[in-house]
Parts: C-alpha cells; sequence; structure tokens
C-alpha cells in the first residue's frame, strides 16, 4: 500500500499542484556562485593569510 492510496481527494489534488509547478531555471554563472565556485581562495604564505 502506497502513502498515495492513504490520502484523501483533497490531499492528493494538493500534492499533484505542488509537483507540477516549475522550478527555478538557474543559469550557468547561478550555479557556479552557488556551488562557490567563483569565491576567493586564500593561502597561508610564512604565517600571513594570501589570495592564491
Amino acid at each position: 500500500m502506497k502513502i498515495k492510496d492513504q490520502l484523501s481527494k483533497q490531499e492528493r489534488t494538493h500534492l499533484q499542484a505542488i509537483s507540477k509547478r516549475e522550478e527555478e531555471k538557474l543559469s550557468k554563472n547561478d550555479w557556479l556562485d552557488l556551488m562557490g565556485a567563483k569565491k576567493s581562495t586564500f593561502k597561508r604564505v610564512h604565517g600571513r593569510i594570501r589570495r592564491k
């Protein structure tokens, strides 16, 4: 028995409405920003922290 079978008709329609919503399309730059690829990187040099 699946969870979907235990839901009422109103809950099922609400679930279908949520699943049909279009997801936000992210550009390549947005993906890179989210993953932190454009973040500044630092390196320790003789006790000081410098940019790479």
